[in-house]
């Protein structure tokens, strides 16, 4: 009996509607035969009409009768969904189908509806594309796989079907958005929608949760190609896992440098107070009248103040590193005349080119104003010019200049001292980046923590200048530079 002369379908156009559907319609009873066929479902079996169609029983399309017994089961439960089978035409010729079935009740009799649709170029051409890149895919150790457009695994390699703890051969021919529901709204699957729809590669990196609920971290490469989609997956959970692990890290650093910070300040300020005492003692001794003093409490003496002068300046130096650091140190400017101000270092540090018997010159013009914050530009001078007298062997010659040109203004410091490799220059403003040159027989200072150069450079780049060094290499002499400019002023070093 055709379907189409069932006291239900009377009243409703069946046939006209299963024709406006692009694939083939089969309706058949429980026991194979086949009650109604669209065009689609004749062209795609080569039969002329719906009765030499209807003669045939379905099973006998089937060329595995094995497949036939698997779908048959399947439709026992109520639908079948996304079913290969191979099916013979009627001169004979195998065809692959994709066969979608479901049970229909209509007035107590049951029906099952099958819509197919002729997949056989498509699996010639998915065996062509999987010979073309088996080599390339099977050889990765990343995820690769080719979706087409409707977001059907095309093919895979094992690396991917790994990632996801499945078989390939479960998921080739299945929809992407069918073996992971909701796919299509995470950032993989967005991703996945705009490279089809604009034709141009992209990439994303996004956490991705199976439905077993593990959670992997990928790195998601996506290109257009005839087929669909080229994708490459890689997993980076590890690296990702290490990268938070750096952050924790990197955050314990930050607390432990705080709390280094916040003890050399500490400590700091306890010794400064009796240092205070101490080196005021000593000063008002070195000044006392020497004549009832034999020469060795004379020496002591002498060596006393000394002592309370480096610590004085190691500690003020440890103070002003940890206000730097803490972002507390801040200058107080106004203009000032840079000529008397360097003369003035200069004067300051005439004792020690004294003692050590060099000459210092400074060719300085007569007024040159300019916006500073004269207490700590003035360190940063005497900072130089103490360097140069360390660094000079006795007898040594040191010169300061300073110079104006249209859009900066130069102080120089020179020295005919034992100069600078290129490896010293390097590190010669860091933090403690004190060159050691014990055992050298250079004749020079070896005295300080390496922590004057470094304030002296935060000092210039907080007035918007600019520090720097030159040096021809070892025993020639080093020239160090304070650049500050008059209208553009450089950002500070990162």
């Amino acid at each position: 009996m055709s379907i189409l002369k069932h006291k239900k379908f009377d009243k409703i156009k069946v046939s006209d509607f299963f024709e406006c559907i692009p694939v083939g319609i089969a309706i058949a009873a429980p026991d194979g035969s086949i009650l109604y066929g669209n065009s689609i479902s004749l062209e795609i079996l080569g039969f002329n009409s719906l009765k030499e169609l209807a003669e045939i029983p379905a099973v006998n399309f089937f060329c595995n009768p094995k497949d036939w017994d698997t779908f048959v089961q399947l439709q026992k439960k109520g639908y079948v969904k996304n079913f290969e089978v191979r099916v013979k035409k009627k001169d004979g010729t195998k065809i692959c189908i994709l066969v979608n079935s479901i049970e229909k009740k209509i007035g107590g009799d049951t029906f099952y509806v099958n819509t197919f649709q002729d997949i056989t170029k498509r699996k010639l051409e998915n065996k062509k594309i999987k010979e073309k890149y088996s080599i390339l895919i099977e050889s990765s150790n990343d995820g690769i796989l080719l979706i087409d457009s409707e977001w059907r695994y095309i093919m895979m390699n094992d690396a991917c079907a790994a990632m996801a703890q499945m078989v390939k051969e479960d998921l080739i021919g299945k929809k992407m958005t069918d073996v992971f529901p909701g796919v299509e709204y995470t950032v993989f699957g967005k991703n996945y929608a705009k490279v089809l729809e604009t034709g141009i590669s992209s990439k994303a990196f996004d956490k991705f949760t199976y439905p077993d609920e593990r959670e992997v971290w990928y790195e998601n490469h996506v290109f257009p190609v005839p087929e669909g989609l080229f994708i490459i997956l890689s997993d980076v959970t590890e690296m990702k896992n290490a990268e938070e692990l750096v952050i924790k890290e990197n955050i314990k650093l930050q607390e432990l440098s705080q709390m280094r910070q916040e003890l050399i300040t500490r400590i700091s300020h306890e010794l400064k107070t009796p240092l205070t005492s101490i080196y005021g003692a000593s000063q008002a001794f070195l000044e006392m009248q020497g004549e009832d003093l034999n020469e060795e409490i004379l020496e002591y003496r002498e060596i006393s103040y000394r002592g309370c002068v480096r610590l004085k300046e190691l500690i003020d130096n440890l103070l002003d590193v940890s206000r730097l650091d803490s972002k507390k140190f801040e200058l107080k400017t106004q203009k000032e005349n840079l000529g008397e101000l360097i003369k003035e270092c200069v004067s300051d540090m005439n004792y020690l080119v004294n003692n050590r018997k060099q000459t210092l010159k400074a060719d300085l013009p007569m007024e040159i104003f300019f916006k500073i914050d004269k207490l700590r530009l003035s360190q940063a001078i005497i900072n130089l010019i103490s360097n140069a007298i360390k660094n000079t062997p006795r007898e040594g010659n040191i010169f300061v200049n300073l110079m104006e040109e249209d859009d900066f203004i130069d102080i120089q410091v020179r020295d005919t001292g034992v100069g600078l490799t290129k490896k010293e220059k390097e590190r010669l403003f860091e933090k403690f980046g004190k060159i050691e040159r014990y055992g050298k027989d250079l004749d020079v200072d070896i005295e300080g923590c390496g922590l004057g150069l470094y304030i002296s450079r935060e000092i210039v780049e907080l007035h918007g200048g600019q520090i720097f060094v030159e040096s021809e290499g070892r025993n020639e002499g080093a020239t160090f530079s304070i650049r500050l400019f008059k209208n553009l002023r450089r950002e500070r070093r990162l």
